[in-house]
């Protein structure tokens, strides 16, 4: 029953049928690596680990959830738990439903990154004492990866989490593996002689695929008809599995959480800093960053959203602006970031608060969805 919920480690989205108690329980893992939708109506429900499976379906006539399009417009991604369909939710992570006979539906949160965390004693140790213990949790996390019956590749892009990770691998790894590295003719936009001077140290076969704009162009169509739901990354998400796949891998390993658990976005600098000045000189600053925004520069984006921006009143509103790709302050945004805000304000510090935000917004909406 649900107490097994505790003992599960790793990716998992699954419904159980208890034949004794007629109900059905229906999980999702901590982090939400794995999606699950469901519908809950009058007297149906139904669940899929995809919105497209559920509307050829045709389980009930389906609109469309216009706070969802405008999510993803502001955003990039669709925020969850809404769907691009009012009458489809997305079942949060750490959260389970209960389905009785009666069709009565209850959910419960049973893991929360606030809880888990409130749960744990600082750190009393030497820095040495913390890399070491990092290094055995990041290596345990990996051999579990590496468990498979299928060949498994490591993505290795030449970046610090990628390499960290192929290292870490070729360490845990039994059988060989595949280090895949996708490149492109450009040489701004390749990171090519990064992963070859990683790959160069390691026992495994390299496999580099290098793409131009006609491949990318001609995979468009594949990569829209697989997308579930709108996201703007997506696409290079698929590029990379659509590799994996070219080179018969199965299991693809990737850097994705690196980033939002050790601050290598440039949010961590970026989003206190935009409070700090936000909030001390309020419009004036608002005024500049609109002079600045008509300007010819290579990117007025984020002068435009500062300019368009109204008061920033806690560190989730900065963080929301600084991760928007257009900004439009009103009632679904403003939810959004009354629920992030609610949801790190038991951390400590605001480079916490930002790896909080960053698993919970970023990673989750976007990232592992994608990657799914």
């Amino acid at each position: 029953g649900e107490a097994a919920l505790a003992k599960l480690e790793g990716m998992f989205a699954f419904a159980f049928w208890d034949g004794r108690e007629r109900t059905l329980l229906v999980a999702r893992d901590a982090m939400g690596i794995k999606p699950l939708y469901y519908h809950a109506g009058a007297g149906t429900f139904a669940f899929a680990s995809e919105v497209k499976a559920m509307e050829r379906a045709q389980i009930c006539p389906l609109t469309l959830d216009e706070d969802a399009v405008d999510s993803f417009l502001s955003y990039g991604a669709v925020i969850g738990p809404n769907t691009i369909r009012k009458e489809i939710r997305e079942l949060e992570p750490g959260h389970l439903l209960r389905v009785n006979a009666r069709r009565e539906v209850t959910e419960r949160e049973y893991w929360s990154l606030t809880d888990a965390t409130a749960e744990t004693s600082p750190f009393a140790g030497t820095f040495e004492e913390a890399a070491s213990f990092i290094r055995e949790r990041l290596e345990h996390a990996v051999s579990s990866h590496l468990v498979s019956d299928v060949p498994v590749g490591v993505f290795l892009s030449g970046g610090v989490d990628s390499s960290l990770l192929a290292l870490l691998a070729s360490r845990c790894a039994t059988s060989p593996i595949t280090l895949l590295t996708v490149a492109f003719p450009e040489q701004e936009f390749s990171e090519l002689p990064y992963a070859r001077q990683i790959a160069k140290g390691l026992p495994h076969p390299h496999k580099v695929v290098t793409l131009s704009a006609t491949d990318l162009h001609d995979l468009l169509p594949d990569a829209l008809a697989a997308m579930d739901q709108p996201t703007v990354d997506g696409i290079n998400t698929y590029v990379i599995c659509r590799a994996g796949a070219d080179c018969a891998l199965k299991v693809l390993l990737t850097g994705i959480g690196g980033d939002e658990l050790f601050g290598g976005y440039t949010t961590f600098v970026k989003v206190p800093r935009l409070l700090k000045y936000g909030t001390k000189y309020g419009a004036g600053l608002r005024s500049v960053a609109g002079l600045l925004a008509k300007l010819p520069t290579k990117n007025p984006v984020p002068f435009k959203k500062v300019a368009d921006a109204g008061e920033l009143g806690s560190l989730a509103d900065a963080y929301l602006l600084q991760r928007s790709i257009r900004w439009r302050r009103d009632k679904s945004s403003s939810g959004i970031a009354e629920r992030l805000q609610g949801s790190i304000e038991s951390f400590e510090s605001d480079f916490q608060r930002l790896a909080a935000l960053e698993l919970q917004f970023y990673a989750r909406n976007q990232l592992l969805r994608d990657a799914d």
